[in-house]
This record gives C-alpha cells, structure tokens and sequence, in this order.
C-alpha cells in the first residue's frame, strides 16, 4: 500500500478516519493529522510533518500544536517522497516551543542530494528565544488575514496581538495586495507539480489512490503551460511584495486557519454561522507562505467551542530565530495545555 500527503482531513479510505483528540467526531487537519494527534494524545513529545499548503499548520493549529513550516531550504528533503517540489517543507510539530526548536536545530542544513537544499549559516534557536519584545515590529495584513474569519478565532487571535503589544512590540498595519491572487497560484502550482509526479503511478493503478486525493492528482492534468508560468508570475510579485513588508517589520501575525475542525466524513466548515466549502478555506492562510518560502509557526493562542485555536507567526528568510522568539512570549502568555483530555 502507498500512502501519499494532500488529503486535508485525514479520513483515510484505506485505513479510516484520524480523530481530534479534543473532540473524536472532529477531523485532526491535514494532512499531518496523524502526527497532529499523535502529539496531541500524548503518544509522543514531538515528531515531523510535512507542508505543501499548510500541512503542518492546519493539523497543529486543529490539535492545539506549536507547528512549523521552516524557510524553503533550510531542511533538505532528500528522502521525503514528493508532493509539489516547490512548495514542499519538513518541519517540526511539538507541544512547546522549546521542544518545536531543539527539533529544527536537529534536521536543519545542507543536503547534496536534494536540489532545492540551502546553504545557510547555523543558528541557535534556543540562544535567544526569551529576549525581550521591546523593539520588535509585528505586522498585520487586514485585508486578506482576517477576511472571512469565524468570530471566536478572530477574537483569540487579535487578544493575543494586543498582549504582545503590551509587552512592548509594535504593531503596524501592513498590506500585500498580490496576496488576492495567492490562492490561485498554489492552486496551480500545487496541482500541475503533483499531477506530473503521480502521473505515471495514476495511469498504472489509479486504486492506491483514495477518492478525494486521486480527484487532486487527476486535476493536475489540466492547467496549460501559460497558466503555470503566470501561477509563478504572481508567485514572484508575492515574494516580492512579502520581502519589502519584511523589510519594515520582523513578523506577519494572522490567524492560522478561518475555521474551526470540521466533522469527519464532512466536507463543510462554519464562518459565523455560514457553511462553506472547507477545502476553499483551510489553506487561505497558510498556503502564502509557502509560496513565499518563508517561516511560518502556528501556535495556540486558546480554545473555541472545545477546540484549540492557531495563531500564525510569519518570519523573514532564515529567520526562524525571531519567530521562535514571539511565539515563545505568546506561549507564556496563553499558558496552554498542550495534552488534550483524552492522554490524560
């Protein structure tokens, strides 16, 4: 049997669904859900997940995790099999972080092997994750981050922005106009990169493949060259856009994810009383980033309805070290019980 990432929910067709320990009829986020949980249920301290378009974030933010998406390159991926080989990351998921930090000064680093591997200078992520807030600068994108955002995460999250500036940050408002057409370009990215590394295995036997990922996998077929080129067209406005914003502020804080875990076996999410389509909206927040190659950590920020809530920390380039900072001044802040009721 092949598994393959890209399914959003964890609801396995082989295997069954992945359950939100916070709540069992929830779906865990995807599609590191089973790490997620793992965490979550107390199985283990820490483990790796993987991020196309937010797959380590959604399930950290959905199980109540600190998660990180480390900047495109720092850890190599040599023998991690692919999903779209320009959007692909390996990251840590734990319960602090501490714990989220002693991980990625473990795998971060140059590898040969793996083509889209970066040299850049070592860092102790520890060294410096209690300095004080006092001239930090976060940013805030109104326009896009906190678009269409349920009530209570949006609450949490913006709670949590008025703490840090107490503790001395400062907040600017921000904007990114080029990120109205992000979700389009991970879209076509993420879609015509897996469609052409699943190709062959898809026309061999299309039966390894659950219902829900072998629809994505089978989409990858249809956007057209000139579409690709202008999805990498906007991709490098963003960048570009993103970097000099970057060069204003030290991070971009947003809610992780506008909604709360769905029910597994369902489809559909809530924005204030409003279904909507989940998949159109789990990876709104997190899939810039990795259309940027930036870092980008979700850490809980609180509890809505008896699920946890994420909030985004966006760094600069390599800069791991100042997200690891903030969010470490927000985990005390929060004092968030990372074990959920059922490993109790």
């Amino acid at each position: 049997m092949l598994i393959f990432a890209w399914g959003i929910t964890n609801n396995s067709p082989h295997f069954g669904p992945v359950k939100n320990p916070w709540k069992l009829e929830k779906i865990p986020g995807g599609s590191s859900g089973g790490s997620g949980a793992a965490v979550t249920a107390g199985m283990t301290p820490v483990t790796l997940g993987t991020d196309t378009a937010g797959s380590i974030r959604i399930p950290s933010s959905a199980c109540g995790l600190v998660g990180l998406k480390p900047t495109h390159g720092l850890v190599a991926k040599y023998g991690c099999f692919p999903l779209a080989w320009t959007l692909d990351h390996i990251g840590p998921m734990a319960r602090t972080v501490d714990d989220a930090a002693i991980v990625l000064q473990a795998i971060a680093g140059f590898d040969q092997c793996d083509p889209t591997s970066k040299q850049a200078p070592k860092s102790d992520y520890l060294a410096n994750i209690n300095d004080s807030l006092k001239g930090k600068v976060i940013g805030i994108e109104e326009e896009y981050f906190f678009k269409d955002v349920d009530a209570p995460i949006e609450k949490l999250v913006r709670e949590q922005i008025a703490k840090l500036e107490a503790q001395g940050a400062t907040i600017k408002k921000v904007k990114i106009p080029a990120l109205q057409n992000s979700e389009y370009a991970e879209l076509i990215t993420s879609l015509s990169e897996a469609g052409t590394i699943h190709y062959e295995q898809l026309k061999k036997d299309p039966s390894h493949y659950g219902d829900d990922i072998r629809m994505l996998f089978e989409l990858g077929a249809l956007p057209s060259a000139v579409e690709y080129l202008q999805a990498q067209q906007m991709r490098r406005e963003l960048k570009a856009q993103f970097k000099a914003v970057l060069d204003e502020v030290d991070v971009i804080i947003a809610p992780t994810l506008p909604v709360l875990p769905n029910d597994i076996g369902s489809d559909i999410a809530m924005i204030n009383g409003k279904e909507v389509d989940l998949l159109n909206h789990v990876i709104r927040f997190t899939g810039p980033s990795n259309l940027t190659g930036l870092p980008a950590l979700s850490i809980p920020v609180g509890m809505a309805e008896g699920l946890p809530v994420g909030m985004q920390i966006i760094g600069k380039t390599f800069d791991e070290a100042t997200v690891f900072n903030i969010a470490k001044h927000v985990e005390k802040s929060v004092g968030f019980d990372f074990i959920a009721p059922i490993a109790k």
